[in-house]
């Protein structure tokens, strides 16, 4: 399975942009359609896609301090990448543990909404 992190930033003047984020390719765009269409060429043609919008507000399935915590490691891995390289690989590997522990969490958030709306 194909997993994509679509961040919501804000462009030095200001704009409101995303970027998609598959492994190490970065695409932006000023919709998140944009952005996805953008990183298209870079997906495997033969698996599915988990998009995972990312607000980075935090709740009690991914609390405050995994928040900043991913939120550092993405500015690093940019960062490194301006200059040409990645993170070290223990930055990585947590930065990859946490992604899968905010997949892990979007699971439980769609759970919980199923739950509560099959309560009514």
């Amino acid at each position: 399975m194909t997993t994509i992190q679509l961040l919501q930033e804000r462009s030095p003047q200001g704009r409101l942009q995303y970027r998609a984020v598959y492994r190490q390719h970065h695409a932006e765009g000023t919709t998140l359609g944009a952005a996805l269409d953008a990183l298209e060429d870079a997906l495997p043609a033969d698996s599915g896609t988990v998009v995972i919008l990312q607000k980075f507000k935090a709740d009690r399935f991914f609390g405050e301090e995994q928040q900043a915590r991913l939120a550092e490691l993405m500015v690093r891995l940019e960062a490194s990448r301006a200059h040409g390289h990645d993170l070290a690989p223990e930055e990585m590997a947590e930065l990859e543990e946490l992604v899968e522990q905010e997949l892990r969490a979007t699971t439980r958030r769609a759970k919980d909404i199923y739950h509560q709306s099959s309560d009514q």
